[in-house]
C-alpha cells in the first residue's frame, strides 16, 4: 500500500524544523534580526544549526558519558560482578 505525505504535512515538518532552528539562533547563540538567516527564516529549514559550542557538545565538555554508553558500562560491570560471584 503506497502512503504518501500529503503538501499540508511537508509543510507543516518544515514550519516546525524553521522555528526550532530560528529559537535556536535567536535565543541561545544570541544573534539579532540583522542576520541573514533571521531575515530570512526559510534558509533555515536547509541550514545546519549545530556547533562545538559547550551547550551543544554538553558531554564533551563535562565529560559526561551520554545515555548509550552509560548503560553499556553498566551492563559490563553487572556482569563482571556475576562472574565474580561464582568463583
Amino acid at each position: 500500500m503506497n502512503m504518501e505525505r500529503n503538501r499540508a504535512y511537508r509543510r507543516h515538518q518544515r514550519r516546525r524544523v524553521i522555528q526550532r532552528k530560528l529559537y535556536i539562533t535567536t535565543v541561545a547563540r544570541g544573534w539579532n534580526e540583522e542576520q541573514k538567516l533571521i531575515q530570512q527564516p526559510g534558509r533555515l529549514s536547509k541550514a545546519k544549526t549545530h556547533c562545538s559550542c559547550a551547550m551543544c557538545k554538553y558531554e564533551k565538555h563535562y565529560k559526561v558519558l551520554k545515555k548509550q554508553y552509560r548503560a553499556k558500562l553498566d551492563g559490563v560491570e553487572k556482569e563482571i560482578d556475576y562472574l565474580r560471584a561464582d568463583d
